[in-house]
């Protein structure tokens, strides 16, 4: 940092103060420094701190679990860029908007142990965080696809545990490595499932149109989702099909599967007849299916006779 840019830092007005009297801030920074020294003007830090190496915006953001507003502040200044260089706390303050607040902000995350390691490198050495999320993701690489469930199963057993081994926060930090992920995620409503790049968009077909089969019968087939999608890849269709929340199979041999509740036309047409003590037989099944004209889709009788079984227990929503 140059002498300009130090004093630039030390004359601009206090930023990013919150709710939190610029009384409190102090207090903070010194007991999380151990810095007694006088404030200088305007309530900026000691000289003597504004030299020392800071973690940059992009470890901050990355690898900290820093409060929204210095979240924000750092994303809007990223946005303008990707500045490099070495890191200081006077360099930090230079940022619009950050201040005491954000400096205060990341020494309490520096403060914890399990975020001791995130801090910069001033002669650019990988951290051991980069280390752990690389390892991470080979892992996850190598097993594609893989529900959000089996990942943290298999990172578990590899010796990962806590964040590391969740998929979320994997994704999060990885957008903040040079290199690009090596797979995707698909993330909708009871569902996260990691898959090869290529593969995103007919993964995305194989939840949509099991989602809308369930919507309306209630049940579906594995077997004409895959169809439907143009696909003849079972394991993908089984795997995305089981990464969604409430999944179950009603018969593993025929794959025909349902998400758990009544939430589906042909779902509640049956919990109705159970209701009203209508035995669950062929030709009642076969007036529901008419009914509703759906009669080429109709399942085995034994997979209904399950069916039944499962929504006299299933929520009814």
């Amino acid at each position: 940092m140059t002498l300009s840019l130090l004093e630039d830092a030390t004359d601009a007005p206090p930023a990013n103060t919150g709710r939190l009297a610029h009384g409190t801030l102090v207090k903070r920074f010194r007991a999380l420094t151990g810095l007694h020294a006088p404030m200088q003007p305007a309530g900026r830090p000691p000289i003597g701190f504004l030299v020392q190496s800071a973690p940059s915006p992009t470890q901050i953001i990355g690898r900290m679990p820093i409060r929204p507003r210095t979240h924000n502040v750092l994303r809007r200044f990223l946005d303008t860029g990707s500045p490099r260089g070495r890191w200081t706390y006077g360099r930090l303050l230079q940022i619009p908007g950050f201040g005491l607040y954000g400096v205060v902000d990341v020494l309490s995350c520096q403060s914890r142990p399990q975020y001791a390691s995130a801090t910069s490198d001033s002669r650019g050495r990988t951290s051991p965080l980069d280390n752990v999320l690389k390892r991470a993701i080979g892992l996850i690489a190598d097993r594609l696809p893989a529900s959000e469930g089996q990942i943290r199963h298999w990172l578990n057993k590899a010796g990962l545990t806590g964040p590391a081994a969740e998929l979320r926060h994997i994704e999060r930090a990885a957008r903040y490595l040079e290199d690009r992920l090596p797979f995707a995620v698909l993330r909708r409503d009871g569902l996260a499932l990691a898959v090869e790049v290529s593969e995103l968009a007919l993964a995305t077909c194989i939840h949509t149109f099991a989602v809308r089969t369930i919507l309306s019968l209630g049940l579906a087939s594995a077997r004409v989702i895959a169809f439907r999608a143009g696909t003849s890849d079972a394991h993908l269709v089984r795997t995305v099909l089981g990464a969604k929340r409430g999944f179950d199979w009603l018969d593993t041999a025929r794959d025909w599967f349902w998400f758990g509740q009544v939430e589906g036309g042909l779902g509640r047409d049956i919990a109705s007849a159970i209701e009203a003590g209508v035995p669950i037989d062929a030709p009642t099944l076969l007036r529901i299916y008419t009914v509703r004209g759906n009669r080429t889709l109709l399942p085995p009788p034994s997979v209904v006779r399950t069916l039944a079984l499962r929504i006299r227990s299933a929520p009814k929503i």
